[in-house]
């Protein structure tokens, strides 16, 4: 019998976060959280308390600041999704792992990140489907 140990070795400090930049962020609940897009850059200061150095996080420069894409948090299954869909009024059926819509609309999980592919004709019901799939998330925009 063998067995095997294996480690990765991490470095990792504690940042405080300036309330310049807590003035920045803005908060959003998703469920018992508060979360946020945080775009800052790490300082050293002087520690009030211990009079030792400590990470400070600040904002960054408007003029640095990137865009980016909202962030859609949680997990769901597509048959959780498929009785969503029912109830909204829209006829479904799981065909080998993909989730036909009124015959038009196609959603599937893809890819080693198993994201969501949603596929059809753009239209109220394509809007419609995509409402009640992103209905399935908390979605974390700047």
């Amino acid at each position: 019998r063998r067995r095997y140990i294996s480690s990765i070795a991490v470095s990792s400090f504690s940042l405080k976060m300036s309330e310049d930049l807590l003035g920045v962020i803005q908060l959003q609940s998703i469920g018992p959280y508060s979360v946020a897009w945080v775009q800052g850059k790490v300082e050293k200061a002087e520690s009030e308390e211990k009079g030792e150095a400590e990470h400070l996080l600040v904002p960054v420069e408007k003029k640095f600041r990137s865009q980016h894409a909202s962030a859609f948090v949680g997990d769901f299954s597509l048959g959780d999704l498929r009785q969503d869909l029912v109830k909204g009024g829209i006829k479904t059926e799981l065909i080998q792992g993909v989730l036909v819509c009124d015959d038009l609309i196609s959603i599937q999980r893809v890819g080693n990140h198993n994201e969501i592919v949603i596929q059809g004709p753009l239209s109220p019901k394509y809007y419609r489907v995509r409402d009640i799939l992103y209905g399935q998330y908390s979605v974390c925009s700047s």
